[in-house]
C-alpha cells in the first residue's frame, strides 16, 4: 500500500521531501495504533479467513452431487467455474482488507488454497466411495486430477490481480520522471 502511495504522490508532482513526511507520518501512525485497534485488525483478518474456509467446505460439499453424476470435459467446466467464483469471492475478501501485513496476505494467500486442495481432495474421495456403494460408473474421478483442476482455477483471481498491480506499479514507475 505504502509504495503504490509513494507513486501517485510522485505522479502527482509532489517534491521528495513531502512525499517522505507523508510516509513517515502514515508509518508512525502504523506504529503507534492502540491494542485494541490492533486486536480489531487481527480479528478482522483472522475472521475473513475462518469465513473462507468455512465457505470453501460448504462449496465442495456442494460437488459432491455433481461429482456423482457428471464425468468428462463438462465435470472440469464446472469445476473451473465454481473454483473461479469462490477465487473471485476470496480475493474480494482479501483485497478489502487493504490494512493487511504482507506476511498475512501471503499466509492467506497459501493457507486457504492448500486447505481448499485437501478439501476437494477429501471430497472427490468421498464422492467415489458414494459412487461405489451407489454403483454408479460416473461418479467415480481421480481426485488428484478434480483438486489440482478447482485450486488452479480458485487460484487464476488471484493471479490476475497480482499481474494487475505489476502493471500499473511497471507503468507508474516509467511514467515518473
Amino acid at each position: 500500500m505504502n509504495m503504490s502511495l509513494e507513486l501517485k504522490l510522485k505522479k502527482k508532482g509532489w517534491p521528495i521531501h513531502e512525499i517522505d513526511k507523508v510516509m513517515r507520518v502514515i508509518h508512525r501512525g502504523e506504529h503507534n495504533k492502540s491494542w485494541f485497534s490492533k486486536f480489531t485488525d487481527a480479528f478482522i483478518f483472522w475472521l475473513a479467513l475462518i469465513v473462507c474456509i468455512i465457505g470453501n467446505f460448504f462449496i465442495s460439499m456442494l460437488l459432491i452431487p455433481m461429482l456423482l453424476i457428471i464425468k468428462g470435459f463438462y465435470l472440469f467446466v464446472i469445476l473451473s467455474m465454481v473454483g473461479v467464483t469462490v477465487g473471485i469471492l476470496f480475493e474480494l475478501i482479501v483485497c478489502t482488507l487493504e490494512s493487511m501485513e504482507k506476511k498475512k496476505y501471503i499466509i492467506s494467500g497459501i493457507f486457504v488454497p492448500f486447505l481448499a486442495l485437501i478439501n476437494v481432495f477429501l471430497i472427490s474421495q468421498l464422492s467415489n466411495s458414494f459412487s461405489s456403494l451407489m454403483h454408479v460408473s460416473a461418479g467415480v474421478h481421480n481426485s488428484v486430477v478434480i483438486s489440482v483442476v478447482y485450486v488452479a482455477s480458485f487460484l487464476v483471481p488471484y493471479i490476475v490481480h497480482k499481474i494487475k498491480i505489476y502493471e500499473k506499479i511497471t507503468i507508474r514507475l516509467h511514467a515518473i520522471p
